[in-house]
């Protein structure tokens, strides 16, 4: 099994960070996590009526993103499944082989 990102919470913490800005950089290059803490000093003396279009803009995003989002799990869940059921299936392979190894070794004692 690749583990690339494992199983724990770090590594699922650097997957998402990744499709995330993955997704959001064809939408807004502004929101991606890189980008984000600098904001508030890139837009310091930025106007009300600025501030609120940013603001629309970066909504209008958000949906964006969130649909493409959707978009991306639903394309990916029989891809998920089918690499998951081929998983289970060398694990039941490996432990059918183990057992007749196991089998094999107790019956040659005899």
């Amino acid at each position: 099994m690749d583990s690339t990102f494992g199983n724990d919470q770090a590594g699922q913490n650097a997957l998402a960070s990744q499709i995330y800005d993955k997704i959001m950089c064809d939408i807004e290059p502004e929101l991606l996590l890189s980008n984000i803490p600098l904001l508030d000093a890139k837009y310091a003396g930025e106007s009300k009526e600025d501030n609120d279009v940013r603001m629309k803009r970066y909504a209008a995003a958000k949906k964006k993103f969130d649909q493409k989002f959707a978009e991306c799990k639903v394309a990916l869940t029989p891809a998920i499944r089918s690499a998951r059921k081929d998983e289970l299936h060398a694990e039941e392979q490996r432990s059918l082989s183990q057992d007749a190894e196991a089998i094999q070794s107790i019956l040659s004692k005899f």
